[in-house]
């Protein structure tokens, strides 16, 4: 078991496409160091422009924020 002095942080990424626009925005399922795995299906034409937001997520005093990685 780890012992860390703090813990991991949850880390996201969303993908908003613009080409067509379209209002779906993908989340990711999984990232790690060597990807990231986009879960569903953006009904965009192969080619689009993606604009990636990473987030990260931080957990304290029983509530949960979320901020953007600029």
């Amino acid at each position: 078991m780890e012992k860390r002095k703090h813990p991991r942080r949850t880390c996201s990424i969303k993908a908003f496409f613009y080409d067509p626009p379209s209002s779906e925005i993908i989340e990711s399922r999984d990232v790690s160091a060597s990807g990231v795995y986009f879960n569903g299906d953006p009904k965009v034409n192969e080619g689009a422009i993606v604009h990636l937001r990473m987030e990260i997520t931080v957990k304290g005093n029983g509530e949960e924020k979320t901020f953007p990685v600029d």
